[in-house]
């Protein structure tokens, strides 16, 4: 897991072709331990198991000042009729953006609300497009 901490780092993440952003602001402890530990769960089964590459990134945007604060911006002109994500993002509940190619292809509001296996499906499911069977 890379903490996006830059313009940089968000580069990165746009070359991916595979990646999964978790959204979180510091003053939640919802997103921020509960949320994080069903990510970091989740990463390490992609990290086992996974070929091609998933590339998983830390998004902290608690406030203007936060390193990641930029990509609330990025990802409010990425919206569509199909996927609404804000004010989400920025509510405390740990929200999970999908992208492939650079490109927002699945959201969810919190990884909490889907838990560890919740999560590994959807990736599964958006990024590689198979299902859980």
């Amino acid at each position: 897991m890379e903490p996006i901490l830059n313009r940089n780092d968000f580069e990165k993440v746009l070359k991916s072709e595979r990646a999964v952003i978790y959204v979180y602001v510091d003053w939640s402890s919802y997103a921020s331990q509960t949320g994080l530990r069903i990510k970091e769960e989740a990463e390490r089964h992609f990290q086992r198991t996974a070929d091609p590459e998933v590339s998983f990134w830390l998004a902290n945007v608690s406030d203007l000042d936060s390193p990641a604060a930029f990509i609330a911006d990025w990802l409010r002109r990425q919206e569509s009729e199909k996927m609404r994500m804000f004010p989400a993002i920025g509510t405390g509940n740990g929200s999970i953006v999908w992208l492939r190619n650079g490109q927002p292809i699945g959201f969810a509001l919190s990884a909490s609300h889907l838990g560890v296996d919740g999560v590994r499906a959807k990736t599964k499911e958006t990024l590689f497009g198979l299902s859980q069977a």
